[in-house]
């Protein structure tokens, strides 16, 4: 009789070998991280040791430090999720495959504003649209391009945090600007 494999907990007399799914997202560390540490959701959109509740683990396999703005595997907790075939639910994530809205579809609307408003900005040489546009693929592409103001390296990025939390929900995944290219046509 084949015995179920729950992580977190001892196995039981007489088990053998298996292997596991483990529901995994990547993340960006909120603070200096180690393997295995139990880390939530900050407020700014990263992970921590201080998020409360925590929803998992750093990745227990990462070798090094994991240092502020790396990303990495956060590992979930098992039982937590919800369903899992290789694309799982959990209550603290956005389900994409039910389509259903949600607080996750009105932060994406509101990021995706945000994010309009600030390629104007930055980028006022282009109409809007461009100016956005090119901007995505630029943060997809780990580069960040102002057309018409300065920018010549992070010092110079305009409010880099909520860039980078903005930019995360848009493109779906964690965003790191303090580790991009920076140029400018000023």
């Amino acid at each position: 009789m084949k015995t179920e494999v729950k992580l977190g907990e001892a196995p039981p007399a007489g088990a053998g070998r298996d292997a596991v799914h483990v529901a995994v997202c990547p993340a960006v560390a909120g603070g200096r991280l180690q393997a295995g540490d139990h880390v939530g959701r900050l407020p700014d959109g990263r992970y921590g040791a201080l998020g409360r509740p925590y929803l998992g683990v750093v990745d227990p396999f990462f070798r090094d430090w994991v240092e502020v703005d790396q990303q990495f595997w956060l590992c979930l907790f098992p039982g937590t999720v919800t369903s899992l075939r290789h694309h799982w639910t959990h209550p603290s994530f956005e389900d994409v495959l039910r389509g259903e809205p949600g607080p996750a579809d009105a932060d994406r609307a509101y990021s995706e504003r945000w994010l309009r408003e600030y390629a104007a900005k930055m980028s006022h040489y282009d109409d809007p649209e461009t100016a956005y546009r090119e901007m995505l693929d630029g943060l997809r592409n780990g580069e960040l391009f102002y057309n018409g103001s300065d920018l010549h390296d992070f010092s110079e990025v305009e409010q880099p945090d909520e860039l980078q939390h903005h930019a995360g929900i848009v493109l779906g995944r964690p965003v790191n600007i303090r580790g991009m290219s920076f140029s400018c046509s000023c």
